[in-house]
């Protein structure tokens, strides 16, 4: 079998980088891909199908990305798990989910949960608890009733004017509003910022 090119495979060993290059620079792992089409060709002396050469540039590419993974293959099972119990919390509760919550539903401990996060953060960002950042009881109570006084104020409006907001809360355009209501587009507007300046009071 005639000796290979190993330029010939550059292409290919281009478009395996772009498949397979989702946490590196492609130009690195055609880097690596090429090195590793050398390699076999040095240890084949040449007599080797062009299939093989671009399955060991394949398999160069993945082992160097496999070095740039610092977790161990119980780690990443570990955080695989926690990343689908999250996701079973936060749609059971509509709300983000803390740790402690993430660590019950996925049946391991707070701590070996934590220990997922320190060793891979950009994949667990729930690991702070999400309580930290929520109000104090007080001040959540204090927005409640105030929306809830936005929202009486708003049923008070004129119609028309309820309907200015509406339209302008669906993002409808606003001269439809104006002929559907008989009035310029400048008149929406003006309505507008009335209903909003007593809605918000």
């Amino acid at each position: 079998m005639p000796c290979v090119d190993p330029l010939s495979l550059l292409p290919s060993v281009r478009w395996l980088a772009w498949q397979t290059g989702a946490v590196t620079e492609t130009d690195d792992l055609v880097q690596v891909g090429m090195l590793g089409v050398l390699e076999a060709l040095r240890r084949s002396e040449g007599d080797v199908s062009v299939s093989y050469l671009v399955a060991c540039a394949r398999g160069a590419m993945l082992d160097y990305l496999r070095t740039l993974d610092p977790l161990s293959r119980s780690e990443r099972r570990l955080v695989r798990v926690l990343e689908r119990a999250r996701d079973r919390v936060e749609r059971r509760a509509m709300r983000p989910a803390s740790l402690a919550e993430v660590a019950a539903e996925a049946g391991v401990s707070v701590a070996d949960a934590a220990a997922a996060c320190d060793v891979w953060p950009c994949a667990l960002d729930f690991a702070l608890d999400v309580r930290s950042d929520q109000p104090a009881p007080d001040e959540a109570l204090a927005a409640l009733h105030a929306v809830r006084e936005a929202i009486v104020r708003y049923q008070r409006l004129d119609a028309r004017w309820r309907t200015i907001i509406d339209d302008w809360l669906d993002e409808r355009p606003q001269t439809e509003t104006a002929a559907a209501l008989g009035v310029t587009s400048g008149r929406v507007t003006q309505i507008r910022q009335q209903a909003l300046e007593r809605v918000v009071g």
